[in-house]
């Protein structure tokens, strides 16, 4: 483990993610880029790292006098020791303490998520303390200039996270070390009586899963500066961070976290009406939606993506959440589960594509987001192209996955199972309808082509990275996906099967894309990529190397609970050796095992 922060000679004291007022005397250069200035004379730390000149309004440095009341900075006598630095005395009022969960003698007898009864959406019920009537229609401000810029807790000398141990190293240090004699990761408000494991699990939170499943840099990593700061006044978000945490480090108590927090956001439900408790609200459901994904859960999760889609519903739909940064982010987030979704490659998602478009085109707030780098647009591409191609497929055979051959206990599963079987045209057709019908497939391979051919990763996003090896890995995985929907493409609309050179061809390129990204900052938006290369393995020695790369991706700390459930598919569709598109092979799938899967 890194040597004790306790040696340094000198320490700083810091909140939470910090809440001192933004500089108001700062450089030019961090008020353009709404960072808080350090205000060292001649040159901030900002300007320092970006090389660019430091101008002060006044053209003087800030008097050293004037130090932000929330840092305090302590010496360190030569002849006395430091208290524990476990233990430091934070100047911050105290206020009503959040309710963290008791322990319990049996976990086991919690209930894991039964099904929340939600309101409906129709705006024909007046008397819903959730009706659109009551909604503030001005866009939600967390007033994240309270926030202390997260940028300098992270980079500060004295407290910064531990860089220099393997995840691994540190999961086996947590669990093994005594609670009391555990170094913390950062300091937490007492106020928010998180103390033992709920500490250890929190800490474990923002040092190690915030940063592994995202695939941007700390600053723009909306888990540290969007859930981080309102979790100092949600309850309801803080359970949900620790139960993430313990998801990733011991999973013992885990759930006992997240039904606290469940159980918290049943009753905001009931009585928060205005729209900024509806996007806390949406912000903890988006949470606890991605704390169950990532312990592998096939079930649960989909209770949490409705209540989201209702509280979206209920704010005025997607195009209501891009006028702010905080908002944009919960849309886009909402937007990856969704369209990744099983359910939403067979029925369809839950909103209108040209409305998730609307996340990546509106003009004015520029963002990228964490978890998808710049390869938003072309999920939405895969899931269109997947939802048009079943619909016309399923009015032109009579086998194919129409609607009303979806339920689970439906005989026709078989089918599903063994995609091989020739499809049949539907003898109801009249001959110029199954013609038309056949057009309509070809113009829509034709309108997706061009789609796939004009979409680019956007200036706005690739802006936010300063450096050529800090670019390339998401202009890579763009690429990734440009040869996944390919792959999609030509078997949905042409029937192309895996064996094919073409599609052999764009599977080999997609191979040796994901072999380079496995330790890369994207490591954790490849998901979707294994689970189309892996569908279209046709050779056992292929097939042999394709697991050895899964086990190296998750040798190298992706261990996420979802990652096991699509290896678990992908050796399912091997059973079931054939030539179906990548609908028919999930659908088979999913039904058989009964799973709700997403494959994020």
């Amino acid at each position: 483990m890194p040597k004790s922060i306790a040696s340094k000679a000198i320490h700083k004291q810091y909140r939470f993610v910090g809440i001192s007022p933004r500089s108001r005397s700062g450089c030019t250069t961090c008020k353009s880029k709404k960072k808080k200035c350090d205000e060292v004379f001649p040159k901030c730390g900002l300007c320092q790292r970006i090389g660019a000149e430091c101008i002060r309004p006044s053209g003087k440095p800030n008097d050293p006098s004037k130090q932000s009341k929330n840092i305090t900075k302590i010496a360190k006598p030569n002849t006395q020791q430091l208290p524990p630095i476990s233990q430091p005395t934070l100047t911050e009022p105290m206020a009503s303490q959040p309710t963290i969960a008791e322990p319990t003698t049996d976990i086991n007898d919690l209930p894991i998520v039964p099904d929340y009864q939600y309101p409906a959406s129709k705006q024909n019920h007046p008397s819903s303390p959730h009706s659109l009537l009551l909604i503030n229609p001005n866009p939600l401000d967390f007033n994240l200039d309270t926030i202390n810029d997260l940028e300098d807790f992270l980079n500060s000398q004295e407290f910064g996270f531990p860089t220099d141990v393997s995840v691994q190293a540190m999961v086996s240090a947590y669990q093994n070390t005594q609670l009391t004699h555990i170094q913390p990761l950062c300091y937490i408000p007492d106020r928010l009586n998180v103390k033992g494991k709920e500490k250890q699990y929190l800490e474990y939170f923002i040092h190690s899963v915030a940063t592994n499943i995202s695939t941007v840099p700390s600053e723009t990593n909306y888990w540290f500066n969007f859930y981080l700061p309102m979790a100092i006044h949600d309850e309801c978000v803080l359970n949900g961070l620790i139960s993430w945490g313990g998801v990733f480090l011991d999973n013992t108590d885990s759930r006992r976290y997240l039904n606290l927090s469940k159980d918290l956001l049943d009753v905001n439900l009931c009585r928060n009406t205005d729209r900024a408790d509806l996007i806390k609200n949406l912000a903890c459901a988006i949470l606890l939606q991605a704390v169950e994904i990532s312990s592998g859960d096939v079930k649960h999760w989909v209770t949490f993506s409705q209540i989201a889609a209702e509280l979206i519903n209920q704010l005025g739909g997607i195009h209501s959440l891009v006028g702010s940064k905080e908002e944009k982010y919960l849309a886009s987030n909402f937007a990856f589960h969704d369209v990744l979704s099983s359910q939403a490659m067979i029925n369809g998602p839950a909103f209108k594509i040209e409305e998730y478009e609307k996340i990546y085109t509106s003009d004015g707030v520029e963002y990228i987001d964490t978890l998808q780098s710049c390869v938003g647009p072309l999920f939405l591409i895969i899931n269109d192209i997947v939802n048009q191609s079943r619909k016309l497929k399923s009015q032109l055979y009579s086998n194919y996955y129409s609607a009303a051959l979806l339920m689970r206990n439906d005989s026709a599963v078989d089918y599903y199972a063994s995609p091989s079987k020739s499809l049949q045209f539907n003898p109801n057709l009249s001959p110029g309808t199954r013609l038309e019908l056949l057009k309509q497939l070809d113009s829509k391979y034709q309108y997706f082509l061009d789609k796939l051919d004009a979409c680019q990763p956007s200036n706005s996003e690739l802006e936010y990275f300063t450096s050529i090896g800090q670019l390339v890995p998401h202009t890579q995985v763009f690429q990734l996906y440009q040869y996944i929907s390919q792959i999609v493409l030509i078997q949905a609309f042409q029937d192309t099967p895996p064996s094919s050179a073409a599609v052999q061809l764009l599977v080999h390129q997609a191979s040796g894309l994901l072999e380079e990204l496995l330790t890369s900052p994207v490591k954790g938006v490849l998901c979707l990529g294994f689970v189309v290369v892996g569908m279209n393995c046709i050779g056992e020695q292929e097939r042999q190397e394709y697991m050895r790369r899964v086990q190296r991706w998750q040798d190298e700390g992706y261990i996420i609970g979802n990652v096991r459930r699509v290896m678990e598919m992908i050796r399912e569709c091997w059973k079931n050796e054939g030539d179906g598109d990548f609908l028919g092979k999930l659908l088979g799938v999913v039904r058989k095992l009964d799973w709700d899967l997403t494959m994020v």
